[in-house]
């Protein structure tokens, strides 16, 4: 935890001139070390660590390290009477890492270390091995600026193995003159919201910051970011003292791939605290920078930062994603019933990239609101293939969506009315549902081996099934 270090910026914002920075656009990108990436640990245990650095006390700064552990590599057993509270119960278990951090400086001495136990709980060893489960830790360091070597080690203390992690550590100098505008570096956030918890290890000026410590993003999702802005020049005098603050994408090479609109924002006084959430819309799968500059519109000073992330292929999304977003991404890829043949076809052709890019102007095509936020047409695409994943599932190997009644549904959507005859022993049960929308149309289902398995046999509408003589084959 970090006590506040610089103001909130929840003054008013405004638009800002088009040319804001326009002076700055052959100015070269801020340098970005090449150890800016998260690391990835050596041996048994597996965990990444990033950092990010912020104003500290005295012409210190705070650096803060974070972790993240996958749980599926953790040993963990009952925890039942043992645990601290005295509430655990027998289906409960828990982990226990030991986790020890030494920051050497350039002569090889230790100027900071630390060892603490972190006890991992869950409710059960299934959960326990769900490999989007984790664990976040952080380490919040106060450090002169300078260069330094940090090693993490994580033991797992019920299985006995752990892992290491060593990276160099550079450490920035936020005491700047008065007039001289710095940005932090930029911290990617997995969740940031506002709390008032000084007790929380991810408290930052009052946010609960979780690092989205991978720094990737799956295509199409939006960018959480923290920073603090130091150096402003405060003049009670001007009513309207403010600054303009930017946010650009750029691609490996320096070019911008993607701008945001300028914004006019009042100052809370010598510094700020920042967060915000940018949809990163339809950038395709690879290597970015998120480049944020501010200038203080009473001095003229600005100032810029650069910090790398990734967009997630769809294939490398699928990877990163829970149970649940693999679920929607599967509803929002699957286009077959609702998708001209023309169309499928042209999908089915592309590469990776393709795809993506067609998937997001096919949703967008039909969204029937473009003007909102939400895509309803989209919304509804997955409220039925949810339903029909739930309601028409007809067995272990074969999905609601893959029945007939889950491709109708999928289509068309719900029945206006549905006519159910169960026959009796000895002839098949069937179904007729009725569409009366756009004209009449029926759609006739039959459960040919009496096994609840509804296959379609006749239809009204142009296109499908069409068998006048249905009944006589019952």
């Amino acid at each position: 935890m970090r006590l506040c270090a610089a103001a909130l910026c929840i003054g008013l914002s405004f638009s800002a001139p088009a040319g804001a920075f326009a002076d700055m656009a052959g100015v070269g990108l801020p340098s970005v070390s090449l150890d800016d990436k998260p690391s990835l640990s050596e041996g048994e245990v597996e965990f990444y660590v990033d950092m990010a650095g912020f104003r500290g006390a005295q012409g210190k700064t705070t650096q803060d390290v974070y972790l993240l552990i996958r749980c599926n590599q953790i040993t963990f057993l009952p925890w039942g009477e043992a645990s601290a509270s005295g509430e655990g119960k027998q289906d409960k278990y828990v982990g226990k890492l030991a986790i020890r951090a030494r920051v050497l400086d350039g002569a090889g001495q230790a100027v900071e270390k630390g060892e603490w136990i972190k006890q991992v709980p869950v409710q059960d060893l299934e959960s326990a091995q769900d490999p989007n489960a984790r664990v976040n830790d952080v380490i919040s360091l106060s450090l002169a600026p300078g260069t330094y070597d940090l090693e993490v080690v994580v033991e797992d203390l019920l299985g006995e193995k752990q892992g290491i992690c060593r990276r160099k550590m550079e450490v920035r100098n936020f005491e700047v003159a008065s007039t001289e505008v710095t940005i932090s570096d930029i911290a990617f956030g997995a969740e940031i919201e506002r709390s008032e918890d000084r007790q929380d290890r991810f408290m930052h000026n009052g946010y609960r910051l979780i690092p989205n410590l991978t720094r990737s993003y799956g295509v199409g999702r939006s960018l959480k970011c923290y920073f603090e802005v130091y150096g402003f020049a405060v003049d009670p005098a001007v009513d309207d003292d403010s600054f303009y603050l930017s946010y650009s994408v750029v691609d490996t090479s320096g070019m911008v791939v993607k701008s945001y609109d300028v914004k006019r924002i009042r100052k809370p006084g010598e510094s700020c605290v920042k967060v915000d959430s940018l949809a990163l819309g339809d950038l395709p799968g690879g290597g970015y920078g998120l480049l944020v500059q501010v200038r203080d519109r009473l001095t003229r000073q600005t100032a810029r930062a650069l910090r790398r992330f990734q967009v997630l292929s769809a294939d490398q999304a699928a990877q990163e994603l829970t149970e649940e977003e693999k679920e929607l991404w599967r509803y929002y890829s699957d286009i077959r019933y609702v998708a001209t043949e023309k169309e499928q076809k042209l999908f089915k052709s592309l590469d990776q990239r393709g795809k993506e890019r067609f998937l997001r102007q096919f949703w967008k095509d039909r969204d029937p609101t473009p003007e909102t936020p939400l895509n309803e047409g989209l919304m509804e695409h997955i409220r039925r293939m949810k339903y029909s994943e739930n309601q028409f599932a007809a067995q272990v190997n074969k999905r609601g969506s893959e029945t007939d009644k889950g491709r109708v549904y999928i289509k068309y959507g719900a029945p206006d009315d549905i006519q159910y005859n169960t026959l009796a022993t000895g002839e098949k049960s069937y179904e007729i549902w009725v569409y009366e929308k756009q004209g009449r149309y029926e759609f006739v289902f039959r459960d040919r081996h009496g096994n609840g398995i509804y296959e379609l046999v006749h239809s009204t509408m142009p296109g499908e099934r069409y068998n006048p003589n249905w009944r006589e084959e019952l």
